[in-house]
C-alpha cells in the first residue's frame, strides 16, 4: 500500500504546524484528489489531536462515503497510521526530551487514554508515559524503571495519590532505605495506568 502522510503535533516544538482547530483531525486524499476532510476514521479517538493530510492512492476515485467507511482498506490505513504516530512520538522523545516532556503535559492524558481503550498498542503507548521515581530528580519513562530494578525483583511498585514530597507520605515508609524503585503519582486515575503497567513485557 502506498501512503503518504504529512502529520502534525500541536503544542510541541516538533513540527511546524499552521492548522486551525476547525480544521483539526486528517484529510484523506487519493492521487491528490480530496475524499474526505475530517476523516475520523484514520486513527483512534485518544489521537484527535493529531493534524494533516494523508494520501493514499490505493484508494478508489469512486468510493463512496457510505463504503468507505466500512472499507478493509480504511482498517488497514487506520492501524499503519497509528502505529506510525506512535513510532514517531517514540523517537521524538528520545531526540528530544525536553521539548517531549513539555508536550506530555498537554497531551499525557490522551496517551493514557489510549493504554485503556487500545489494546493493541498499549505496550508501545506505555513507552510514551511519564512518571516521577524515587530514584531519580527527572521524569522517567517505564523502561528506565525497568533498569533500575533490583536483582530479583518482579513486580513495579508504585503509589497514588502522592503529594510533591514522596518521603513524606506514610505509605513509602516501609521502603525507604531498601532501594527499591518506586514510581508515583498524584493522579489518582493513573492507578489504572499503573495497574497495566504491572504486565509490561510480562513484569
Amino acid at each position: 500500500m502506498e501512503i503518504k502522510a504529512l502529520l502534525y503535533f500541536p503544542g510541541s516544538s516538533f513540527e511546524k504546524y499552521g492548522v486551525q482547530e476547525e480544521n483539526t483531525g486528517l484529510a484523506l486524499y487519493s492521487r491528490k484528489v480530496l475524499i474526505k476532510q475530517k476523516c475520523t476514521e484514520l486513527l483512534p479517538n485518544y489521537l484527535r489531536f493529531v493534524r494533516g493530510v494523508v494520501d493514499c492512492s490505493d484508494i478508489p476515485l469512486s468510493i463512496s462515503r457510505e463504503s468507505y467507511q466500512d472499507s478493509t482498506l480504511i482498517f488497514k490505513l487506520r492501524t499503519l497510521i497509528t502505529k506510525r504516530v506512535i513510532k514517531k512520538l517514540e523517537d521524538e522523545s528520545k531526540k528530544d526530551p525536553e521539548s517531549y516532556d513539555k508536550w506530555y503535559e498537554d497531551f499525557g492524558n490522551h496517551i493514557k487514554e489510549g493504554i485503556v481503550s487500545d489494546t493493541d498498542n498499549s505496550e508501545s503507548l506505555m513507552k510514551l508515559l511519564r512518571f516521577r521515581g524515587s530514584f531519580s530528580p527527572n521524569k522517567i519513562n517505564i523502561d528506565d524503571y525497568l533498569k533500575n530494578m533490583k536483582q530479583g525483583q518482579d513486580k513495579i511498585y508504585y503509589l497514588v495519590n502522592v503529594e510533591t514530597d514522596i518521603n513524606s507520605n506514610i505509605y513509602y515508609e516501609p521502603y525507604k532505605g531498601t532501594d527499591i524503585p518506586i514510581l508515583f503519582s498524584q493522579i489518582q486515575f493513573d492507578e489504572i495506568i499503573f495497574k497495566q503497567i504491572n504486565s509490561y513485557k510480562s513484569t
